[in-house]
């Protein structure tokens, strides 16, 4: 029986988790682009649309769904994207948040053991972050919400991983990665846009326009997944790089771009920026690049390639909408 096992079993190059997702469907079809095609597997409890990817609707919170899948599957490189990402969670949502980030790290390093681990983090493990930029070590991190912590435990737990098994970790601390199908700020506003088309009930906004973020285009998140992939390491070793643009952009100034937009295709807005900020959301996070830079060998987008990103972003919710 074992025989058949190893005989089925499909020996790839690398594995992505979450490939459903706005950054994993990014990712999956640039791959699916490249001779690397075969050789890449994509898992998701959604199902996937890059149907010429091998592909698996596997939920990573069950430990019994990924012993299965290993019997299938086998490859060196496992690229992480699955998580539950909403800045602020209520506490109804913290088990799973628990079970989805953290357990489910652990159920997929245990399940597939690989040599290279890349873990998607997030910029949110900083916490407020002022008069400075962040930067990308284990002893930064200061989370101040519950999704920031549990990507900090997911970061120590593939970093001790690593170590254990001298295998490689690298940990990939996102900005807020915008372009088209991104979550967040430019979805709600569009969203709301078209439903109050004349303006009259204003969008509600947070911290008098000041929340400051490194935002980045999702064309150079992907890009940092694919060197992280074959970044030289020795065993046991982990790298922790920051992937943003290295400048801030209030909430106020990005809300703009999306109401230029908007305003263009006949939408009329307003915007109320009144509304507190939230316990567990950061005032300030800009990411300290140059590592990034000299190390991984991505270098950060320039401001309009930035604004740029966050127009695609605007002009696909808007088209998407009517769909």
């Amino acid at each position: 029986m074992s025989h058949n096992i190893s005989h089925e079993k499909m020996q790839l190059e690398q594995i992505i988790t979450g490939a459903a997702g706005f950054v994993g469907e990014h990712l999956c079809s640039r791959i699916a682009k490249t001779s690397a095609l075969s050789k890449t597997a994509a898992l998701d409890l959604l199902p996937l649309t890059q149907g010429n990817l091998a592909s698996s609707q596997t939920d990573i919170r069950l430990a019994s769904m990924l012993s299965e899948l290993t019997e299938k599957w086998s490859a060196p490189v496992l690229i992480h994207l699955a998580a539950l990402a909403e800045v602020i969670m209520p506490f109804s949502s913290m088990a799973d948040l628990n079970n989805t980030n953290v357990q489910g790290t652990i159920n997929l390093l245990q399940a597939f053991d690989p040599n290279r681990f890349v873990f998607a983090s997030s910029s949110a493990v900083y916490g407020s972050v002022h008069n400075r930029s962040a930067c990308p070590l284990a002893s930064e991190a200061a989370a101040i919400g519950t999704y920031g912590a549990s990507k900090v435990m997911g970061e120590i737990i593939c970093t001790e991983w690593a170590a254990e098994r001298l295998a490689n970790a690298v940990i990939l601390r996102f900005g807020n990665i915008v372009g088209p199908g991104c979550r967040g700020l430019i979805p709600y506003i569009v969203s709301h846009a078209l439903r109050y088309p004349d303006g009259e009930v204003p969008a509600q906004l947070r911290g008098q326009g000041r929340i400051i973020r490194d935002y980045i285009p999702v064309e150079v998140a992907v890009e940092s997944l694919l060197k992280a992939a074959s970044l030289p390491l020795q065993p046991g070793q982990s790298a922790i790089f920051n992937v943003g643009s290295g400048f801030g952009l209030s909430n106020k100034e990005v809300a703009e771009v999306v109401a230029d937009v908007l305003r263009r295709q006949g939408y009329q807005l307003e915007l109320n920026f009144d509304n507190p900020i939230p316990a567990g959301e950061s005032e300030a996070v800009v990411l300290e690049i140059s590592e990034t830079s000299e190390r991984l060998g991505v270098h950060p987008p320039s401001t309009d390639a930035v604004m740029q990103s966050i127009e695609q972003a605007t002009h696909w919710h808007i088209h998407h909408s009517h769909e």
